[in-house]
């Protein structure tokens, strides 16, 4: 059934695009100008004829020439920011138009699920982000552009390396453990590589919030959904236009780190607790000086460089849009970086008056060194970051011999060098991406239209390892070669029908979608070198009995039936239905296939009689929706039983020295795994005032998931680790606020955007259990995140600090594990006279109950200002940093706050432990992640047109700043930083939030840049 209705697509496709010949039509040529509010030309005011395809734009001057087809009589003229005009030709062949402001443009099309709509018949919550919002801000993908853009999204750049990805959570984490990313579609392809798209090339980014509005993407909508659009043709004399700007960055935060006179004034504090051999100059510590400052030998002031060209125009007929693009990042942590070459091409052909036909194209090849970051440290060692501040500022760089230095004399210290964690270890990796599309869209009559689209994409990334045995991770210099390749393709055929029935408009969408992903993956790995030189180029160089060969495949499809039915009722009163009904080939037999509905209705107030005579409100609607929406959240063949096969030992034989190889069971089978199911309820009213001057969105949600897909684990008894289970409950609820205003008008103009968003998540059912406890490793530190019935996802769980031991007697009083004079005394919460697991409690939350994003742009004759300002509210983070920098012996340097204050006898300190002290995870380590952040501000000179030639329609200048200032109370890298690692299934990037241990630090940025338009 799914290769019928694959290939009648196709061969729909096909006809449609080659079936028709094109017709001229009897026209005549109109011309005009289009005036603003202060009677300037508008340049790229889109202009057509209503019901038909034909349209142009108005160039750099205002003006346009269009030809009228026969039979349409209405010009339509839309423009971003202002009121959509209509106009009635007659026999009129030339005209001056003047736009009017609209702050929220209620004429303007969004893009909504397989269909286009009018903001003002909207009745679903959603936010659309422009070009203009985040033109010239430097950023190697669009999702790094979405931070504080929208309420109910939050984005956190938890990978901060050049090319390193965000997470992204529309009103809140969802999932336990599947994925809790919104689903992307990039020009109708659904999973489109954010990693790998030039934001130059957008158009529009649209983010589907409620359930009305995600339920026609069914079993995938469950965590909102982000429609991006990129940039095409428009009928006119072509445009060139060229846009490159440079950026410099710095890490943003240094951290203030004793240096090597400090460092050995606490080397000889520790001498009493037993330290010998202390070389001479470390007892007289005056004479070290400064030392090694080990975050400059790391880390540097990074380029980034971006250029793109585009060329895009057409004629009545023919619409195209070429693209050319290429990134070259360098990071600010030395030997890693990025870079991007893309092509795009979109073109859009009416054959006939009927028949259009669409082809999209796009390839980019990227490559990245990586640094190695987020690891906790253990045989391997650690990431870059955590390395770097364990380093002594007593150490030099390279020892006399001109190898590295990891330990003082004498002394010991860092396992591994700083400098060889860059110099000595490669992490290469490059990617291929394609992704194509045409459709083709039929007329069949003036009320009914068929689409048919057929897509296909490809990513293929190679990656090459090697890191030389300088290296903890390298036994003997250790090499890896990987190729992963994943192609998709999409096909969908779509019916829209309209109509007016009565006093009201009807419209209709049926269709089907099916899609097939295949995915391959070969790695070999080699270690123990007989020689390095040649890194991963010779893999066969390594010893035969530590060569590793490993493959995966799968391949995974989806069959769906769409639909949709919206009535305008007089223009005031909205109904529209829309449900999903999916196959999965993930999923067991059982549950295969799933219906996801939803409704929602809306009522336009200030359309009715009765608010007529209320002249200050301009347009006022109110919304509500229901729906159902899926989340498939795990990789194929998780409904069967998986094993696990150690290496040959010798344990298994009868006589005990036959190699024998044994199976282990590690999960059984569920052939009734199903999706997660979430129903969301949306309630909102959209506002405008003062003609557009102030508008005002407001929404308040439940969003409730049951059937979470859960590795569930089973006790030892079983003889198995786990059984992947559909069980738990997961709720958030919350508040969503956006304000608009148009603060000044005229010469000098002031706009301003603001949007805030609160959520509360909540674990509500967990099944059996009540409690499950995670357990990563942090520095020794282990059960520190917890799933609790009643909180929040990912709780930190510890004790509450409570000063510091003083003397014997304060430890004989309230014993404890680990006690001693000097170190951390915890809080007795259950009043038994000892310190115990019973006295630990919930200590931190993760997840932020607010965000925020301000944006104020001002305009004055040429010069234009954009500041942008994000913040996040409520949130906690595990600050690894300072359990890196107040804990542990003298030999690795300490933050210049504890030096200041740590115990170094009684009475000397109740805040900081003293050297060398036991210690556990308790509130000294979780600190407030509350931050208000200056994101960007950039001022611009459009230069006059007087000073160049014809050939030159604008140029425009920009100087910019990126992450320039940050108000926060947080004494880590960045509060905004999250270092989560999977060390098992319960251990991923939902469970593991607001961590900081090893990141990747954060940078500040500043830009120069130019736009040129010919």
């Amino acid at each position: 059934m799914r290769n019928i209705n694959h290939l009648f697509s196709f061969i729909l496709t096909v006809v449609f695009c080659l079936g028709a010949l094109s017709l001229q039509a009897q026209k005549k040529t109109l011309s005009g100008k289009v005036l603003d509010e202060a009677k300037e030309p508008i340049p790229g005011v889109s202009i057509g004829f209503k019901g038909t395809t034909v349209g142009t734009v108005t160039n750099v001057d205002g003006v346009f020439k269009i030809d009228q087809p026969k039979g349409a009589d209405i010009l339509v003229f839309t423009y971003l920011g202002m009121a959509t005009k209509e106009v009635a030709v007659g026999n009129q062949t030339t005209f001056e138009i003047v736009m009017q402001g609209d702050i929220i443009g209620l004429d303007e099309v969004v893009t909504i699920g397989y269909s286009m709509e009018k903001k003002r018949d909207l009745s679903g919550s959603l936010t659309s982000v422009k070009a203009e919002d985040i033109a010239n801000i430097p950023a190697t993908r669009p999702d790094q552009l979405l931070q504080g853009r929208s309420s109910g999204l939050y984005v956190n750049n938890a990978n901060a390396q050049p090319g390193g990805g965000v997470s992204m959570r529309i009103r809140g984490t969802s999932s336990i453990q599947g994925d809790s990313e919104p689903l992307v579609i990039v020009d109708g392809v659904i999973g489109g590589s954010l990693e790998q798209l030039n934001p130059s090339d957008i158009e529009s980014m649209e983010i589907l919030k409620d359930a009305s509005s995600t339920a026609i993407y069914g079993s995938r909508g469950a965590n909102g959904v982000i429609l991006i659009t990129t940039k095409r043709g428009k009928s006119g004399a072509p445009q060139v236009s060229y846009s490159g700007y440079m950026s410099w960055s710095a890490v943003r935060n240094k951290l203030d780190l004793t240096n090597a006179e400090q460092s050995a004034e606490m080397i000889n504090d520790a001498i009493d607790r037993g330290v010998d051999n202390i070389s001479e100059s470390m007892r007289q510590p005056a004479g070290l000086g400064e030392g090694t400052d080990w975050q400059d030998e790391i880390y540097r002031t990074a380029p980034m460089v971006s250029h793109n060209v585009n060329l895009a125009g057409g004629s009545d007929k023919t619409r195209y849009a070429v693209s050319v693009g290429h990134l070259d990042q360098d990071g600010i942590v030395k030997n890693s970086d990025f870079r991007r070459t893309s092509v795009r091409l979109n073109l859009d052909q009416d054959i006939t008056d009927k028949l259009t036909f669409g082809l999209n194209f796009y390839y980019a090849r990227s490559g990245q060194n990586s640094a190695k970051v987020n690891t906790f440290g253990g045989s391997s060692g650690g990431g870059i970051s955590r390395t770097v501040i364990g380093m002594s500022p007593i150490l030099t760089p390279y020892d006399a011999d001109g190898n590295y230095n990891t330990a003082l004399p004498g002394l010991g210290g860092a396992n591994e060098s700083a400098l060889a964690l860059v110099n000595e270890r490669e992490d290469y990796r490059v990617v291929d991406y394609l992704q194509g599309s045409m459709f083709a869209n039929y007329n069949i009559t003036s009320q009914l239209a068929v689409n048919s689209r057929f897509s296909y994409k490809m990513d293929n990334a190679e990656r090459r390892f090697f890191a030389t045995s300088e290296l903890l991770e390298s036994d003997g210099g250790t090499a890896t070669l990987s190729n992963s390749e994943i192609s998709d393709w999409l096909s969908e055929t779509v019916l829209t029908y309209k109509t007016k029935i009565g006093e009201g408009d009807l419209s209709a969408l049926a269709g089907f979608t099916a899609q097939q992903e295949e995915y391959f993956r070969f790695s070999l790995t080699g270690r123990d070198f007989s020689t390095q030189s040649n890194s991963y180029n010779q893999v066969d160089l390594a010893d035969p009995e530590n060569r590793d060969i490993s493959s995966t495949t799968y391949k995974r499809s989806m069959l769906s039936y769409i639909g949709r039915l919206s009535y305008n009722y007089l223009g005031r009163y909205i109904v529209t239905v829309s449900g999903r009904y999916d196959g999965a080939s993930v999923f067991g037999d059982n549950n295969k296939y799933g219906f996801f509905p939803s409704a929602a209705v809306a009522w336009r107030v200030s359309d009715e009689p009765f608010f007529q005579n209320i002249t200050s409100v301009s347009s006022l609607k109110f919304r509500a929706s229901w729906g159902q929406v899926g989340n498939q959240a795990i990789p194929p063949f998780q409904t069967f039983a998986s094993s696990s096969l150690p290496s040959l030992n010798n344990s298994g034989s009868l006589d005990g020295t036959s190699p024998s190889v044994s199976a282990k069971l590690k999960r059984l089978a569920n052939p009734n795994l199903s999706w997660e199911t979430t129903t969301q309820t949306d309630i909102g009213i959209d506002l405008e005032l003062l003609e557009g001057r102030i508008s005002f969105t407001a929404d308040y949600y439940k969003k409730r998931t049951e059937d979470l897909l859960f590795e569930r684990p089973q006790p030892l008894l079983a003889g198995v680790n786990s059984i992947l289970d559909n069980i738990g409950v997961v709720e958030n609820t919350g508040w969503e606020f956006e304000i608009g205003t148009r603060n000044i008008t005229g010469e000098f103009t002031w706009n301003t955007d603001f949007n805030i968003s609160f959520n509360k998540n909540k674990v509500v059912d967990l099944g059996d259990e009540t409690e499950l406890v995670i357990d990563p490793n942090f520095n020794g530190l282990k059960n520190v995140v917890r799933l609790i019935e009643g909180e929040e996802i990912g709780t930190f769980w510890g004790y509450e600090f409570d000063g510091v031991y003083q003397n014997a007697d304060q430890v004989a009083n309230l014993p404890g594990p680990g006690a001693e004079v000097g170190g951390p005394k915890y809080k007795d919460l259950n009043g038994d006279g000892e310190i115990t697991s019973a006295d630990q409690r919930v200590i931190g939350r993760p997840i932020p109950d607010i965000i925020v994003g301000l944006d104020n742009s001002f305009s004055y004759k040429g010069f234009d200002l954009n500041v942008f300002v994000t913040g996040v509210f409520g949130n906690d983070v595990m600050n690894g940093t300072r359990l890196q920098t107040h804990q542990g012996g003298a030999l690795s340097p300490k933050a210049v706050d504890y030096y200041d204050n740590y115990w170094r006898g009684e009475g000397t300190s109740d805040s900081h432990v003293g050297l060398g002290t036991a210690t556990s995870f308790s509130t000294y380590y979780v600190e407030k992640g509350n931050f208000i952040r200056l994101k960007n501000i950039s001022l611009g000179y459009t230069i006059p047109k007087s000073l160049f030639n014809n050939k030159i329609s604008s140029v425009r200048v920009y100087a910019s700043a990126q992450n320039l200032v940050t108000i926060t109370d947080y004494t880590g890298y960045d509060p905004e930083v999250n270092s989560s690692i999977a060390q098992s299934p319960l251990e991923n990037g939902n469970l593991l939030q607001g961590i900081e241990f090893g990141a990747y630090p954060s940078a500040k940025s500043f830009t120069v840049g130019i736009n040129v338009n010919f």
